[in-house]
């Protein structure tokens, strides 16, 4: 990540799951861990429709 450009912040949801959002000025990207696989997911949403998405990605 670039830290020059880039904002981080730490989002703990409801379920006490982390997510670290990485914001720049175009986009932002949310990486996250389910503690057996890391995601990552980067896009041009706003940062609550992307953790939006995020919250609804499920292992099968």
């Amino acid at each position: 990540m670039d830290n020059e450009q880039t904002t981080l912040d730490i989002y703990t949801d409801s379920d006490e799951q982390p997510y670290s959002i990485y914001e720049t000025y175009e986009d932002h990207t949310i990486v996250w861990d389910n503690g057996e696989y890391v995601f990552e997911i980067s896009g041009n949403l706003n940062k609550d429709e992307l953790l939006e998405l995020c919250r609804s990605i499920k292992i099968k």
